[in-house]
């Protein structure tokens, strides 16, 4: 399965006071100009000290979400070293989306929500409603040619949520299959891919290039598997070979208790022709054991953060 990566931008409603952390500052000094020349408010200020009534009003929310979704989106592209093949969002996030494509700049988008914001809250009547479960017929233009199809409104749950999506059609999918040798190359070009993207993570951790919060425990595994089975059972292959691969790397770090631990034993033997004293193997265990706590437990830390925030 070839490896796609889609980003979707969120809309309103997920803004909080302080929701640029410090990762995401040190990426504020290379757009200040553009933020400072698009509003006519000290946007960043406000999403750091609030107050949150002014982080409410619509014409500061939009921008102050754009933002932080668009420096989000570079540092997570940074960090993991990724171009995405697609950017999309709800509503909001569509401009967001925008500005992350480049198709758009982060001045012109921050102006454009801002205004779109002003007149949101200029609208004095009106209501939003959800047409749930309920087939539409849907004309399109598209490069001169009309064309009509049946299209049904989505019910999530009975939640409300909106949305369109065209019926299923088994002559619109490509089945796309390879040969043994393709597909073994293809299995060894992805497993060296995710090879070298774990040992980048680890690098990054260990000269905090990349924050601790990214790492996920059994609790988070559980749920992206129980996600990925839900999109159908090549994802959920798909990300099974990604966690091998991934505890694979990290069974060969040179820590004692792993894997890698006893490489640099048997290395220390090889070359001295003896054992490493036992002392010092007792030293390392411990050093081992108590890094290997520390490790899960700040894992358990973020699922536990990630679940019930």
């Amino acid at each position: 399965m070839p490896r796609h990566i889609s980003f979707i931008f969120p809309g309103q409603g997920s803004q909080h006071l302080g929701m640029l952390d410090d990762n995401l500052k040190r990426l504020l000094s290379s757009c200040k100009d553009e933020i400072n020349d698009s509003l006519q408010f000290n946007l960043i200020d406000i999403i750091d000290n609030g107050p949150i009534e002014d982080l409410n009003r619509t014409s500061i929310t939009q921008p102050a979400i754009l933002l932080t979704s668009y420096l989000y989106f570079k540092n997570i592209c940074k960090e993991l070293d990724i171009t995405p093949n697609i950017v999309c969002g709800h509503s909001l996030g569509e401009y967001s989306a925008l500005v992350a494509a480049d198709c758009i700049s982060l001045k012109d988008g921050l102006s454009l929500v801002n205004k779109r914001g002003i007149l949101m809250e200029n609208c004095t009547e009106g209501s939003m409603y959800a047409i749930l479960n309920t087939d539409i017929n849907v004309m399109v233009e598209r490069d001169n040619n009309i064309f009509e199809y049946t299209a049904k409104i989505l019910d999530k749950n009975g939640k409300g949520f909106l949305g369109i999506s065209k019926k299923i059609d088994d002559s619109s999918f490509i089945l796309v299959s390879y040969g043994l040798t393709d597909s073994v190359q293809k299995a060894m070009s992805s497993t060296t891919d995710y090879t070298l993207l774990t040992f980048k993570m680890i690098g990054r951790l260990i000269t905090g290039d990349a924050n601790v919060k990214n790492l996920s425990g059994p609790l988070s595994i559980a749920q992206f598997s129980g996600r990925s089975l839900e999109m159908g059972f090549s994802y959920f292959l798909y990300l099974l070979a990604i966690l091998s691969v991934s505890l694979g790397v990290l069974n060969l770090l040179p820590i004692p208790m792993l894997d890698g631990g006893h490489l640099v034993y048997y290395t220390y033997e090889i070359i001295f022709g003896s054992e490493l004293p036992i002392k010092l193997q007792m030293v390392a265990q411990f050093v081992g054991i108590a890094l290997l706590g520390l490790i899960m437990i700040i894992a358990f830390y973020n699922d536990f953060v990630r679940i019930f925030s």
